[in-house]
């Protein structure tokens, strides 16, 4: 999962394979020396009651259009 913090992914390691103890920084080290990049996703503005009405109109007016 390209969401999982570095924490999930030792855990996930860690009960997988009972014999090894994985740290959440041995998990960063590793991704970055794999050149894998942090990232958080962008948050965007939800559509307001004005959106929502002008895309119910364009919808409207064109919607037998093909």
């Amino acid at each position: 999962n390209k969401f999982s913090t570095c924490a999930e992914l030792a855990n996930i390691l860690n009960k997988k394979y009972t014999n090894l103890n994985i740290s959440k920084r041995i998990v960063l080290n590793k991704l970055h020396s794999l050149n894998y990049i942090s990232t958080v996703p962008k948050s965007i503005p939800l559509l307001t009651a004005l959106h929502k009405q002008c895309r119910i109109e364009f919808v409207m007016k064109y919607q037998n259009q093909n």
